[in-house]
């Protein structure tokens, strides 16, 4: 069954139900009402019969009997007048019965009359028969019946009352489905525009324009503005996911650009095959190995964490190494790389996360510095934490730009000034948070640019 038709059902039995249980209550509390009034008639009527047989018995009272039984009617059943004495000087029957025959109603009388209802009440009642001097004439007694059939005019208006209502139900089902078309139609087309929202965002087609089914209708909102944040996490996942995916693309290009220039350099003979040019190489394979391992796991298990290893690292060690597979890009570009081997000082963090810092850093440092500049990496120890300074006299940044150059494919300069996707820095800045650091840059345009590292000496793991 459909919303529409279940609408429509509810609205036309609620329409019903109202109209019927309003007819039943209305007609209930009109009886008791109109039951009320006949009472309060009832009582009037025996007021005036007394005061009509006082006023009788003081101006003439041998005139008594003889306009008596003209003076009884409902809902007098009998009435007796006693003098001072106690004898009788008057007396009369009602037996006239109200009844309904056919929709009228008539007056039966005498000995054929009907019998009482059952449920028919008769009350007794003594008066004191008084002139106008308040002097005692005689004694009224009264008995008066209480029909326990409602009168016929009260019955032909609980009839007319029913019928009316009757008559109301059929404009009122008219509204009823009026309205239960609008609403029915509303609510569906909300739903239906939000089911297709949620297929084509199943599907991965590109999502209807929530504005195209917007709705009043506070729960059907609430769900639309779900599946639009759904949407949105999804758009942010595989932006994200691509990100990571051009992180790793962009950290094999240092390995190779170092493995690249050192192979052309034995190639000139600039270079020597020795044992340490051979360790130089041999750390940026692993480089690219390491790289391609977590672009592999990250695919296969739709991981986004990156898993930190943890281990001791000298850090004048990693500074010479970091630095000596740049030693054929520096000295291509006649650029002096200084790097402070003491004290020695040693941390606890990830080698290859910190690697990949220094590398990028270096690599800009070499690439938007000048020929004869110069770069420097110092280092020192405050309290708990490492300090690292990467520093070059390059073309520097401008000030306005400096707030975004962490951010992801921003690029400082334009492609034709240097080449690069703008995503060194923004590795960087990931790095330093997944290994509990901080960093920051000073620069002057046309002067130079600092970058300071801050890292805890010991990174603790993650449970």
């Amino acid at each position: 069954m459909t919303i529409r038709r279940m609408t429509h059902i509810l609205l036309l039995s609620t329409t019903i139900f109202s109209a019927a249980l309003m007819a039943l209550f209305l007609t209930v509390l009109t009886d008791a009402a109109q039951r009320e009034i006949t009472l309060e008639e009832y009582d009037n009527t025996i007021i005036e019969f007394q005061m009509m047989v006082s006023s009788i018995l003081e101006e003439d009272p041998e005139y008594l009997p003889t306009i008596f039984p003209l003076l009884v009617r409902q809902p007098i059943q009998r009435a007796v007048v006693f003098d001072l004495k106690g004898e009788v000087l008057a007396e009369e029957h009602d037996n006239r019965v109200h009844i309904i025959e056919n929709g009228q109603e008539f007056l039966h009388v005498g000995p054929n009359a009907p019998p009482m209802v059952p449920n028919d009440q008769i009350d007794s009642f003594t008066y004191t028969l008084t002139s106008q001097e308040d002097e005692p004439l005689g004694t009224l007694v009264v008995e008066r019946r209480i029909l326990a059939r409602v009168p016929f005019f009260n019955r032909v208006f609980d009839s007319s009352l029913f019928k009316n209502f009757l008559i109301a139900l059929i404009p009122a089902f008219m509204v009823s489905i009026l309205l239960g078309f609008w609403f029915s139609k509303t609510l569906s087309r909300s739903l239906k525009g939000t089911a297709v929202y949620a297929q084509n965002l199943q599907q991965g087609r590109g999502a209807i324009s929530i504005d195209d089914i917007s709705t009043s209708i506070a729960e059907i909102s609430t769900i639309q503005d779900s599946l639009v944040n759904l949407d949105n996490r999804l758009k942010i996942k595989q932006k994200s996911r691509k990100t990571l995916i051009d992180n790793m693309v962009h950290q094999t290009r240092t390995p190779l650009t170092i493995l690249k220039s050192h192979l052309e350099g034995i190639e000139d003979g600039i270079m020597n095959l020795d044992a340490d040019e051979l360790k130089i190489l041999y750390t940026q394979i692993d480089n690219i190995t390491e790289v391609i391992a977590n672009m592999s796991g990250m695919i296969d298990a739709a991981k986004e964490i990156v898993d930190l290893s943890i281990e001791e690292i000298s850090i004048p060690a990693l500074l010479q190494k970091v630095s000596a597979g740049f030693s054929s890009q520096f000295s291509k570009k006649d650029l002096a790389l200084s790097v402070q081997q003491d004290p020695p000082i040693t941390i606890i963090s990830d080698r290859f996360l910190l690697s990949q810092i220094l590398y990028n850093l270096l690599s800009n440092a070499q690439k938007y510095s000048n020929a004869e500049g110069e770069v420097s990496i110092r280092y020192t120890k405050k309290e708990d934490s490492l300090l690292i300074r990467i520093s070059d006299t390059g073309i520097g940044i401008r000030k306005e730009r400096l707030p975004n150059i962490f951010d992801a494919y921003y690029r400082a300069y334009s492609s034709q000034e240097v080449n690069g996707e703008g995503l060194g820095l923004f590795i960087v800045k990931e790095n330093m948070i997944l290994l509990d650091g901080t960093i920051s840059v000073e620069s002057d345009e046309g002067i130079g640019t600092v970058f300071t590292l801050e890292l805890p000496l010991v990174r603790e793991i993650d449970p």
